[in-house]
């Protein structure tokens, strides 16, 4: 949604609808914009939290049905007549008090960082109307009214008194529309009336959507590298991230389908009662390029695929506050446009689009609403293929990778690595889809962070220990598989009470599961085997001089 040119206003204050914000209101309010705050960040994006003096709402009279002016005193001097677009959230009940929502609302200047302002006002807040003279027709009487409040009309007042009155206008529709319009489903110009909406989202999802591996990346490149804008236009909206090269599309990207929901999906197509649709946050632009033909590729020939249209036109400003925005604005469409329609079955795997999207089925909005939450799975490890695409994102730029320390960790000798490989086999079902246990069992991790050396344990950086195995995982773990050691310094015999893990077989992207010992089930080995090794670093690719990415988009992809 974007807005008008802001229109200085003096005259409304004398007609406002204030709301009393009382100290648990701030307290919850606050509460409000720190989830926000932290959920944008972690998306990778940033915001700035205003706080608020006072809101409330000033009815407009001027037109045949009376609306609503949200009036907004922000503890800010920003000039807030440099305002050029507002985005509201969806709504949330106020807890404390019925009748009343909360909303973020994101304020777009020429600063990189957009604004965030905090909003509880009052629903269906009833005022009265003065009488209305109308000429040539009767004098239509005082009377009370309820006030239209669709969240388009604000105010917006600073702490020097500037004001600017801004109108959103509802270009979501218009975008939805002709997306609807340009669809398979729509140009058939059949008469079709499906009863049921299937949404497939895209990535690990229908797809096994390659990512950057924690077993290869330092944390602090991945989050450069995942940011908009700052080593390139970001993960989630860089083309390479699918340019899995001629192999996978020569094979239809084969290694690359969740089977499962594959399935699923080419019953729902086949099915003229349903009207099957690919939902994804993945942008229009670049994502036409490729997506389509992947999705052709298997044969998939979806009523519509329907990349989160932020631009429409490329170079464009964004138009949807978020993913989950799109996805919510894009059903409530096809509510409208298909009426028909009486069931929606979603698929998705982020958990808290999932939890989101379940509220929706509190609100009746439709006959049948069920969601089904799909467990994230990534492709087999292709480490060359990471680098090769981290290396083409960084050309050009002024970084360079180097190994950069992430870990504490014993590193055995080669032969003991050898030892416990022959010793300990594991058989990878390599028919399985999706990524396998990869063997990583040269090293045991001590803590997953570099530790300063002077709290380093076990005689610190350098010293050679003795490495006891005394349990095993059990080898039908969905995790994969590692062993339970305790230690010694070298030829000591004198073994620590910790004890900590050496992963044998796991998958990449679950590295961090290895030291979560209570989700694995163990049994002791039936002879005890020790192994050396010497304290050390554990080593990642990153980029030493790299500065915390700070000026960043807005976005959840």
């Amino acid at each position: 949604m974007e807005s008008q040119q802001p229109q200085q206003e003096n005259q409304l204050d004398n007609h406002v609808q204030d709301f009393d914000i009382d100290h648990s209101a701030k307290e919850w309010i606050q509460k409000q914009v720190d989830t926000e705050v932290k959920r944008v960040r972690d998306a990778g994006s940033s915001v700035l939290p205003f706080k608020i003096i006072n809101c409330g709402i000033v009815p407009n009279f001027e037109k045949k049905v009376a609306r609503a002016i949200n009036r907004i005193e922000l503890d800010t001097n920003v000039d807030v007549s440099k305002i050029e677009q507002v985005m509201v959230s969806p709504n949330t009940p106020y807890p404390h008090k019925p009748g009343f929502s909360y909303v973020n609302l994101i304020l777009v200047t020429k600063q990189p960082i957009p604004f965030l302002a905090p909003y509880l006002y009052q629903t269906n807040l009833k005022v009265i109307q003065p009488e209305k003279e109308q000429e040539g027709r009767k004098t239509i009487p005082s009377k009370e009214v309820t006030l239209k409040n669709d969240l388009r009309e604000f105010l917006f007042v600073n702490k020097r008194g500037i004001r600017a009155r801004f109108t959103i206008h509802a270009y979501h529709d218009g975008i939805l529309n002709r997306q609807f319009d340009g669809t398979p489903f729509a140009q058939q110009q059949t008469h079709r009336q499906p009863t049921e909406l299937a949404i497939y989202d895209f990535d690990s999802t229908l797809f096994y959507s390659p990512l950057l591996s924690p077993t290869l990346w330092h944390a602090t490149l991945v989050h450069a590298l995942t940011t908009e804008n700052f080593l390139g236009p970001g993960w989630w909206r860089d083309i390479r991230s699918l340019e899995l090269g001629k192999e996978a599309e020569d094979s239809g990207w084969r290694e690359f389908w969740n089977p499962h929901i594959l399935q699923q999906a080419r019953a729902s197509i086949k099915d003229p009662n349903v009207l099957t649709v690919v939902l994804t946050g993945r942008r229009v632009h670049p994502f036409h390029q490729v997506l389509p033909r992947m999705l052709q590729a298997q044969g998939l020939q979806f009523d519509m695929v329907c990349m989160r249209p932020d631009p429409e036109i490329e170079n464009d400003p964004s138009v949807f506050l978020s993913t989950m925005d799109f996805k919510q604005a894009f059903i409530l469409n096809m509510l409208d446009r298909v009426p028909s329609l009486e069931h929606i079955v979603m698929w998705d795997d982020r958990l808290h689009h999932v939890k989101r999207f379940r509220t929706k089925q509190q609100q009746r909005l439709i006959k049948y609403f069920k969601v089904n939450y799909v467990h994230a799975v990534r492709p087999r490890y292709n480490p060359e293929w990471e680098k090769s695409i981290v290396n083409s994102i960084l050309d050009g730029s002024a970084y360079t990778l180097v190994p950069m320390a992430a870990s504490t960790i014993i590193l055995l000798t080669p032969e003991s690595t050898e030892k416990l490989r022959t010793l300990f086999p594991y058989t990878i079902h390599v028919n399985m889809s999706g990524e396998l246990p990869v063997f990583f069992g040269d090293r045991v991790v001590l803590y997953y962070k570099e530790l300063p050396r002077n709290r380093v344990p076990l005689g610190g950086i350098g010293t050679h220990v003795d490495v006891k195995i005394h349990s095993v995982s059990c080898f039908k773990s969905a995790h994969g598989f590692q062993l339970l050691v305790t230690v010694s310094q070298a030829g000591m015999n004198r073994y620590s009470i910790e004890e900590y893990p050496l992963p044998m077989y796991v998958k990449p992207s679950e590295k961090s599961s290895v030291t979560k010992l209570h989700e694995w089930d163990w049994s002791p080995t039936k002879v005890d085997l020790v192994v050396q090794g010497q304290i050390d670093y554990g080593y990642l690719y990153g980029i030493e001089t790299l500065r915390k990415p700070g000026k960043r988009s807005h976005d959840d992809q």
